[in-house]
């Protein structure tokens, strides 16, 4: 398991989603940094834990990543690419230069 002052995560996780999406979890830790988040709670399903889906803006392009909190930790579940739908609702929030 993969632990940063801010993070956690499954080193086999972070293996599979480098390989299907191109997100290394243990870089993720920068969006817990102040910036602007959208947040849900994932409530597709009984995950027998609390999730969420959050939406950040990582370098230039928004990103779809999958947290539970533990203990003092954000867990890392999972990120890729945001979805057209995604991207919309994101940058619906910011304010209009």
């Amino acid at each position: 398991m993969g632990e940063n002052e801010t993070c956690s995560w499954d080193d086999r996780k972070r293996a599979v989603n480098i390989a299907n999406h191109g997100y290394d979890l243990a870089d993720l830790v920068e969006v817990f940094d102040g910036r602007d988040l959208l947040s849900r709670l994932d409530a597709r399903k009984d995950y027998r834990e609390a999730r969420y889906n959050l939406l950040a803006e990582i370098r230039g392009r928004v990103v779809n990543f999958t947290v539970t909190p533990r203990g003092a930790l954000w867990r890392l579940i999972s990120a890729r690419p945001a979805s057209r739908d995604e991207r919309k609702a994101y940058e619906s929030r910011k304010p209009k230069a």
